[in-house]
Parts: C-alpha cells; structure tokens; sequence
C-alpha cells in the first residue's frame, strides 16, 4: 500500500482517493465517513486523540482496518490485507510497520503440499527488528493441517533479527524424521557465520561447536552421542586438521564434552516443536477469525493483535539456550 503524503490534499491509501476535508467535515456532522469502500470514525478507544481515526476500507484486493492519525496515515494498530494475499496485523508508527507485529505470507498451495510461513514479534522502519520467530511449515495437501507430526516439515528461526535478518538465534528445522538445531550468529544476509556456534543433527547424534563462516563448519569440536546420551567420540578441526581425542589438551577435551552435553540436553530437554505448532495454529485462528468478524468499533481487539504476536515468548529454546548454556 502506498505511504501517504500529508501535503497532499487527496489522501491516497492503495488505490483508495478521497479527499480529507470531505472525511473531517462529514466526522464532523454527521459521526462519521462513509462511502462503497471505506468507512472512518474519531478514535474512542484507550488511545484516545482528537486527531485519530479507526478506517475499514476495501477496495477489489485490498483491505485496510485499523487506526489512522490526523495526517490519515496508518499509526496504531492496524491490519493490512495486500493484493498477493500477504497479511499485517500489527502497529504501525506514520504508516511504517513498528513495535508488536504479525505478518503471514499467502499459503503456496500445489497438487501435492501446502506451504505457510508467517513472522510474529518486533517491527522497526518496516523490517523484522529485535525479538521474534519466523516460521515456515510444510506439508502433504491431502491430510489436515498438523494432522500427522512425522509428514509435517518446518523451519523457525527464533530470536534476534536485524533489518530483516537474523543477527543471533536458533534454528529448528526438521524435514520428516529429520531435523537439526543451530544455535549462533549470522552474517548481515542470513548465513550462518561467527564463533562458539553449535549446530546439532538427530539423525547422526552429531554435535558441532566452533566457528562457522558463510554456513560452513570451518574449526572447533565435533562430537558423535550414543543412545544414552552420552558423547562417544569427540574431536578437533583446527587449520584444516582433525585431531583425536588423544591428541587433544585432556582439560579442553572435559570442558568441550560439558557445554556440548549441556547444549544437547537443553534442547531435547522440551517438545519445543510442540510450542512452534502451537503458536502456528493460534496465529492461523486469529488470522481467519479476524478477517471475518474483526469489529473496527472494539478497542480491545486490537490489545489481541499485541497479545498474539508475542506469542514468541512461549517459545522458550533461544531463551533457554542463553540462559544457561555458559560457553
């Protein structure tokens, strides 16, 4: 939708025109603005302003609802339907995405699977900025949503982002019965990159730790767990070379084997899958629930908006991992 620009006397909101003078004058006399596409009252609810409006417009594949300031630009909470079918429900400051928000892409639906993914926690200058989880699921068309874990595949990226990126976080992916962690920093484009990263595979029971550099294990410890958890062989990769555990510093070795051991307990310590699917859902009822009966006149609906998109707090593996994993 196109930022509107208040030395314009015809505001303009996607391909919504109307003329502000029109709007105040008819607030003004008869409570409210009211045409097809649109329909605009004075704010009344907690925020209360002299200066700010509650909009619902729709026009062909567009759809606005929220809050509006006196410049007529979207500033508080609001939802955004775009015309690919992306959704925002979130706050905006001067019509930029800023503070607690939720923004779910449109599914990509084949004759075989269907792909959702969706981003809820802080906004800044339009961007995914500070705490949040982007999560993506995927899977078979023909069964119901989460109706079978083992066919369901999912990616999330928990913690901190920066101009859209994440800067540190986790990430949980499974693919099947497959699935991997890593737990670490990130270059300015997403890649994995920095020191004292970990990255764990279930499949193989291997353990990484050390330096990463454009999503390649460039040096540290590399641990391989038996059943019972327990690390069955550690080694180094240092300049290109592996050493064994004999040719290793005995304390460095003991050290090592304690924050890997730790790092893999805590994150098989909780079904934090469980916690991803259960905030996908919820973001998911409130995204259909919202399209259909959202009532623009209800302040409270909007304390929901703030509520839901801190849903990433019930995540707890980023939180854990820093918590108590000392390294």
């Amino acid at each position: 939708m196109s930022t509107t620009n208040p030395l314009q006397k015809s505001l303009s909101l996607g391909k919504i025109l109307f003329n502000k003078q029109t709007v105040l004058n008819d607030i003004n006399h008869k409570g409210e603005y009211t045409t097809d596409e649109c329909k605009i009252k004075k704010w009344e609810g907690d925020e209360q302003n002299a200066q700010m409006f509650i909009a619902n417009m729709k026009y062909e594949d567009l759809t606005f609802i929220g809050i509006l300031n006196g410049l007529f630009e979207r500033d508080g909470y609001c939802l955004n339907e775009y015309p690919n079918g992306d959704l925002y429900f979130g706050y905006y400051s001067s019509d930029i995405k800023s503070k607690h928000g939720i923004y779910t892409f449109s599914p990509e639906i084949t004759e075989k699977s269907i792909s959702q993914e969706m981003y809820f926690g802080y906004w800044q200058d339009d961007h995914r900025q500070g705490r949040g989880i982007n999560l993506w699921v995927n899977q078979p068309s023909n069964i119901s949503l989460f109706h079978d874990f083992d066919l369901l595949n999912l990616n999330a990226v928990i913690g901190e982002f920066e101009k859209g990126k994440p800067k540190k976080a986790t990430i949980l992916s499974k693919d099947g019965n497959d699935y991997y962690c890593y737990h670490g920093t990130f270059t300015s484009n997403g890649a994995k990159a920095g020191n004292k990263c970990f990255y764990y595979s279930a499949t193989q029971e291997k353990l990484l730790f050390g330096e990463f550099a454009v999503n390649k294990f460039e040096g540290g410890f590399c641990a391989l767990f038996n059943d019972d958890g327990e690390i069955m062989e550690i080694s180094k990769l240092e300049k290109g070379k592996v050493y064994k555990e004999n040719e290793i510093n005995e304390n460095e070795v003991k050290s090592k084997k304690e924050i890997m051991t730790n790092f893999r307990n805590i994150i098989l310590g909780k079904d934090y899958f469980e916690q991803l699917i259960h905030c996908f859902q919820v973001v998911l009822n409130f995204r259909d629930k919202y399209m259909i009966d959202m009532d623009i006149l209800n302040s409270e609906k909007y304390i929901d908006i703030m509520s839901i998109s801190l849903s990433y707090l019930k995540v707890g593996i980023y939180k854990d991992i820093e918590k108590y994993l000392k390294y």
